[in-house]
């Protein structure tokens, strides 16, 4: 899974890297991924924003727990 990113506090998905398989979708503890036609439109800048951060971090190549409450961007999970 090239495409997964370890931001600060956030994964990002490079979609130049992404083969939109859809594997990762029922992997995602909080529901976050969709294929970019899906999206919806309350998260549609994550679009942009996954294009212009991911490039920037590290591929993760660890497994670890999600980011819950505070750490999480929905802090409902």
């Amino acid at each position: 899974m090239e495409a997964f990113r370890e931001g600060a506090d956030c994964l990002y998905i490079e979609p130049t890297v992404c083969i939109d398989c859809n594997k990762c979708r029922p992997e995602c503890p909080v529901e976050a991924i969709y294929p970019d036609y899906e999206v919806p439109s309350i998260w549609r800048d994550w679009i942009a924003e996954n294009v212009h951060k991911a490039k920037h971090f590290p591929v993760i190549i660890d497994v670890k727990v999600p980011l819950k409450k505070e750490g999480c961007i929905n802090p409902e999970y």
